[in-house]
């Protein structure tokens, strides 16, 4: 957000940036939401924790955080890939408030508000709340760190591209090894931050084949994203049902059922973004365009 508002010609209203933000994502997790709600009807134990429920379904499709009914004490919406959604929409509404604020302000005012808006949560709500719960979790922060990386490309404060290569392998390498530390914000977090900072610092440069296919395959990661569940989900029905051993009871049997899941995930990913969501979302931002012009054309009549 700090690089593409600050590269834009003109700076978006607030009101205008949510719009344009809202047309990016909603459509397709709407979309896909309503296809887990079809699931579920049809076939009720499709998804192992997916529970019907009207207040849940609800607060899902409008980004409100609450308890997943399935899963105690989650903060999860019914399509559970969403649950990052629902912190973009939270950080999306921070930004636009200062999104006039000059590259330095977008930076430092919604990480202010990012880090207060912490801070009040963890002392002063009450704790046991799905509101509080979303709004202490230390992930909330890593947005300032990517608004830090940011600001850095957009100001080119970049390492040397000698050593970013490996620093940003190093980075990678880190977050391997502290998976397992229960503090993300300062491992996995922070080290992701690290390596997209030491990514976009070199300048490696790839095939042309292998570039079209990296570019498929980030055009495409949305619909990957939301997809993938249910393509896990029919992948692991169809893996059981031809009698194939079950996918943790080997090496073998486990290292074939993920590399399935994700080739199937990428492949279905990139039909999706091509059949679903470019003609989604065009048609989306389309309906928008139409309604400012016919906006535009009474507030021309009055005046």
């Amino acid at each position: 957000m700090i690089y593409s508002v600050s590269r834009a010609n003109a700076t978006p209203s607030p009101y205008l940036f949510m719009e344009k933000r809202l047309v990016r994502i909603a459509p397709m997790y709407w979309l896909m939401s309503v296809l887990m709600v079809i699931g579920l009807i049809i076939r009720p134990g499709i998804f192992n924790s997916a529970v019907l429920d009207t207040g849940h379904v609800i607060q899902s499709l409008l980004f409100i955080p609450h308890f997943h009914p399935g899963i105690p004490q989650a903060v999860m919406p019914m399509l559970v890939p969403g649950w990052t959604l629902t912190y973009e929409i939270y950080f999306y509404l921070l930004f636009a408030l200062f999104i006039s604020s000059g590259s330095i302000g977008r930076f430092v005012l919604p990480s202010t508000a990012i880090i207060v808006i912490s801070v009040i949560a963890v002392h002063l709500l009450p704790g046991e709340g799905a509101i509080a719960r979303f709004l202490s979790n230390p992930i909330a922060l890593e947005f300032v760190l990517g608004m830090a990386v940011g600001l850095a490309y957009l100001k080119g404060w970049l390492a040397s591209r000698r050593i970013a290569p490996f620093a940003a392998f190093a980075a990678f390498a880190l977050i391997v090894f502290c998976s397992s530390v229960d503090s993300r914000l300062w491992t996995a977090g922070a080290f992701s931050a690290l390596l997209v900072y030491f990514a976009v610092s070199s300048s490696i440069k790839v095939r042309p084949g292998m570039h079209l296919l990296l570019q498929a395959l980030g055009d495409s990661s949305y619909s990957l994203y939301l997809s993938h569940i249910f393509v896990i989900g029919m992948t692991t029905m169809i893996w059981k049902r031809v009698g194939i051993t079950a996918a943790n009871s080997s090496y073998l049997s486990a290292t074939s059922y993920i590399l399935l899941c994700t080739i199937l995930s990428v492949i279905i990913g990139f039909v999706v973004f091509r059949y679903v969501e470019r003609p989604i979302t065009g048609i989306a931002r389309s309906l928008l365009a139409a309604r400012r012009e016919r906006y535009s054309a009474v507030v021309t009549g009055r005046s």
